[in-house]
């Protein structure tokens, strides 16, 4: 992926950052409803899998999310090496 950052509106951690004490995680954001459409899915750079952990303040706050994207969809087999929701937030 080239870019640095993502318009808001495409961006997927704006989803995940919603539930701060959860990891989401999309096998195939094809599948999923609210990113299907995504120009991010549609068109370059073709998301496939998404993990996104939110960062949460010692304060509660989410300040924004850390994720892990790739190109090919992932199965449970993803989830069953680590990337198993729900997960306690990550605290800077």
């Amino acid at each position: 992926m080239q870019a640095a950052e993502t318009p808001r509106e495409h961006a997927f951690s704006a989803h995940a950052i919603q539930q701060p004490d959860a990891v989401m995680i999309l096998a195939d954001a094809r599948e999923d409803d609210r990113l299907a459409a995504n120009p991010l899915v549609t068109g370059d750079p073709g998301i496939r899998f998404h993990a996104g952990a939110p960062l949460v303040s010692s304060s509660g706050h989410a300040l924004g999310t850390i994720c892990v994207i790739d190109s090919e969809p992932r199965g449970q087999h993803a989830a069953s090496r680590g990337f198993n929701p729900p997960a306690p937030p990550l605290r800077p």
